[in-house]
């Protein structure tokens, strides 16, 4: 017996780009720089009809974490965008248009004097505790 499939053209290739994708690879970045006294790690979790993904930044040394930005969209949207996306240390959030529009609002976020005075201090706490 041949078995009907109902399910359209689903696809299991990931598409390039995807802002989870982009959230991962900046935490890899971060994890590099920082010799891994820095860690970043990407969730996504699911609010009513959206998905929130977020990444985080992981002090091993200090047991310390905080959210840095998330970013969330519709479960039921045809396309990636537009997105939300929120600067978890100020509340700030802006909607993306496009790819574009996403990439230099987390650029902005991520090299903002916010982000870089949160990380250098979690930084120098780290190295103070690893070297003891």
């Amino acid at each position: 017996m041949v078995k009907e499939d109902y399910w359209g053209n689903l696809t299991a290739e990931m598409p390039l780009n995807l802002p989870v994708q982009l959230l991962e690879e900046q935490a890899a970045i971060l994890e590099d720089k920082t010799d891994n006294l820095l860690t970043g790690t990407v969730a996504s979790q699911t609010i009513g009809n959206q998905i929130r993904t977020t990444l985080a930044v992981i002090a091993p040394e200090l047991e310390y974490r905080f959210d840095l930005v998330s970013i969330y969209f519709p479960v039921n949207g045809e396309d990636l965008y537009p997105i939300e996306i929120r600067n978890d240390l100020t509340n700030e959030k802006s909607m993306c248009k496009n790819e574009g529009e996403f990439k230099a609002r987390l650029r902005e976020i991520l090299s903002s004097p916010q982000t870089n005075s949160s990380l250098q201090k979690l930084l120098d706490a780290s190295q103070r505790t690893y070297r003891t």
